[in-house]
């Protein structure tokens, strides 16, 4: 615990030096937006956000014809959900710089935040005339697709941008979880397998497809996938409660219960795994 907080200590004075830095520079150079750039970054990283807005707009002011500022401050305000002004921001950087594929991407990912899909796809269209080599393009237009409940797009953009990158993981999770809303099971199986097939000492991919098999009621193999979720990382507890519901699906009510008790010695702050050990002794008990 010492160690973890003296990194900390030294991380934060690390960062406090750099600020001072910045802060030199700017008195030396006041007019180079450089500077403030340097300095916003910094105060962004520490949630310092107020302080890192006003210095990006401090160079922006400096340098109103810089698409990168913009962009810089609109991902701020995006992560502290002040959409309208991301857009703002977004746009003006795409005034400056049409031909750039990653500024109409950045306003499409807040246009997806506040659910404007119709105008978040226009985005993505536009990126990817830009840019259609772009897997991850393709990748994030599926989810738009998704959300619009256009399915069929969704796979079709999801396997274009598998055909680009065949070895991204996540583009099978996500093709297979369409998959899965239109109840093409096997194709599901087929892309959660093929993830576990390019990475099969991760974890994850095994909780992935065992969820799915839990969804179709696909017992015994749920319960495949998440012992050997457990085998690749036996101090997860996710594993442990993901075999447990299945294990209480099944009526294995002890086993489901050792289960839970392991989930909740790895995590015992965890009050929902608490609250389900807790109904299951209920259950019992009538």
């Amino acid at each position: 615990m010492r160690n973890d907080e003296n990194e900390t200590a030294e991380l934060l004075d690390a960062l406090v030096a750099k600020i001072e830095d910045s802060s030199k520079a700017i008195e030396l150079d006041p007019e180079n937006p450089e500077g403030y750039i340097a300095r916003a970054d910094i105060h962004n990283s520490i949630k310092n956000y107020q302080l890192a807005i006003d210095d990006y707009s401090t160079a922006i002011e400096l340098r109103v014809e810089k698409s990168s500022y913009y962009i810089s401050r609109g991902k701020l305000y995006n992560s502290i959900k002040n959409y309208h002004e991301a857009i703002n921001d977004f746009s003006k950087a795409i005034e400056l710089e049409p031909k750039d594929a990653s500024h109409y991407a950045s306003r499409a990912i807040t246009y997806r935040s506040i659910e404007n899909f119709q105008e978040a796809i226009k985005d993505y269209f536009k990126a990817i005339e830009l840019e259609p080599k772009n897997s991850y393009l393709y990748a994030a237009r599926a989810h738009i697709h998704n959300s619009m409940q256009n399915y069929h797009e969704a796979i079709a953009d999801s396997s274009k941008a598998i055909g680009l990158q065949p070895k991204v993981l996540s583009f099978y999770l996500a093709r297979g979880e369409f998959y899965r809303t239109i109840e093409n099971y096997q194709e599901a199986i087929d892309d959660f397998s093929k993830a576990i097939e390019l990475r099969p000492e991760g974890p994850f991919y095994y909780l992935a497809r065992g969820k799915f098999y839990h969804s179709i009621e696909s017992y015994t193999y749920a319960i495949d996938d998440f012992s050997k979720a457990i085998e690749l990382d036996p101090e997860n507890p996710e594993g442990y409660v993901a075999r447990a519901d299945i294990h209480k699906a099944m009526q294995n009510y002890q086993l489901a219960i050792e289960d839970y008790s392991k989930a909740i010695e790895l995590d015992p702050e965890d009050q929902k795994v608490h609250l389900l050990q807790s109904d299951l002794y209920k259950d019992l008990a009538l």
